[in-house]
């Protein structure tokens, strides 16, 4: 059998659901699927001279209809076993951040939301608690196949591989990048700019705290808003003619009506849509300063699609990228498919507060078009530490 050795350096944490056990890094178990997709329905549009040099080895890789044993096996060995954690979180406070800090690294404002209830407890054990792993060790990722021809084509596929893809939890937000130590950052930069239609790259950041703080910053600006400012998705829509309005003021209206309070609705038009799902479905929205309110989002799919048609997920079509501690943004590979599946549906809205959960309910759809390409373009052009890569 012959053997090939990518060597990866790792740079953002991995957000492990294995992180109490020692030397948990990057497993085979996710990384070999997710090539295998990439291989069979992302390689032609990449680089079609490579996918045709090579198409009767990419037909022996299997798939969902075509259960066949794999023609190579991966396996992956890190360097040596240390290695740092993380606590990540969207905010922790100042005295609970310090008692992590006995045994970890905090990252603590990210664009990850941790359960509340076990920062506030410090329980590194919880599952809904976010831990990161991250090794200045390089990681060995070993081919293993019988004919010699794969390795020019793995070797050759890496780059793009590693340039478009993410591992772990929240892997849209810029953690668990991993990628070939020996490409350098202009090398991997051409490769992330074919994956993608359009990039962007910040300055480079001083440190990962600062990294994700900008991720952080960057997603609150383009979906949601910043300190009583509009975000970028509100403003593009709020463009268009005819104009169309986010779903904030149809919440806060019912809200108001539902407490029996008179909130400053601020409101272009009553064509009011549920733009965020366009940028990632959320599970739910809360307002603690009216009485605790949640506010629970739930697919209604049309009548003759089914069940199985219920979408209960939307990923964020965004991808943050991380090279030493430079961020950058691109579409994600599947944002087509995405698309398809989010534009021109209906979504439910349940309110609960800490006493009652409410009969009332609102129904709000979202956009039929929405030109995210135009969108990203628009509101990046805007960021003043930021620049497309061309």
């Amino acid at each position: 059998m012959y053997k090939l050795t990518i060597t990866l350096k790792q740079h953002t944490p991995l957000i492990h659901f294995q992180h109490e056990q020692d030397g948990a890094t990057l497993r085979a178990t996710e990384v070999k699927p997710k090539l295998d997709r990439f291989i069979k329905n992302r390689l032609r549009e990449l680089d079609k001279s490579l996918y045709d040099e090579y198409k009767d080895l990419i037909d022996l890789i299997p798939d969902k209809t075509n259960k066949i044993v794999s023609p190579y096996k991966l396996s992956i060995v890190q360097e040596e076993n240390t290695t740092d954690k993380f606590v990540i979180a969207s905010f922790i406070p100042q005295f609970t951040a310090d008692a992590y800090r006995q045994g970890y690294n905090v990252l603590d404002r990210t664009p990850y939301f941790a359960d509340n209830k076990c920062i506030k407890d410090k329980n590194t054990k919880d599952a809904k608690l976010g831990i990161g792993m991250k090794t200045d060790k390089f990681l060995s990722v070993t081919f293993g196949f019988r004919d010699s021809r794969w390795e020019d084509f793995i070797k050759r596929v890496i780059p793009y591989f590693f340039a478009s893809t993410n591992f772990g939890a929240r892997q849209s937000k810029g953690f668990g990048c991993f990628y070939p130590q020996n490409i350098s950052q202009s090398e991997f930069e051409k490769y992330l700019r074919s994956n993608s239609k359009i990039a962007f790259k910040s300055k480079p950041q001083k440190n990962l705290y600062a990294v994700y703080s900008e991720i952080d910053l960057l997603t609150k600006k383009l979906k949601s808003g910043t300190q009583g400012r509009d975000g970028e998705l509100r403003k593009y829509f709020n463009r268009l003619r005819p104009v169309v309005e986010w779903e904030k003021p149809a919440i806060q209206k019912q809200i108001s009506e539902l407490l029996g309070q008179n909130f400053r609705i601020d409101s272009k038009t009553n064509n009011r849509q549920f733009l965020r799902a366009c940028l990632g479905l959320p599970e739910l929205y809360e307002y603690p300063r009216n009485n605790g309110m949640k506010v629970s989002i739930e697919h209604l799919p049309q009548s003759d699609a089914g069940l199985d048609k219920k979408i209960e997920r939307y990923p964020s079509p965004i991808l943050f990228k991380v090279y030493d501690n430079t961020v950058y943004l691109i579409l994600d590979s599947n944002i087509t498919e995405y698309q398809s599946d989010i534009l021109a549906e209906d979504f439910k809205f349940e309110f609960k507060d800490r006493n009652r959960t409410y009969q009332q309910s609102i129904h709000l759809s979202t956009p039929e078009k929405f030109d995210i390409e135009d969108f990203i373009n628009t509101a990046m052009n805007s960021q003043p530490n930021w620049r497309e890569l061309t």
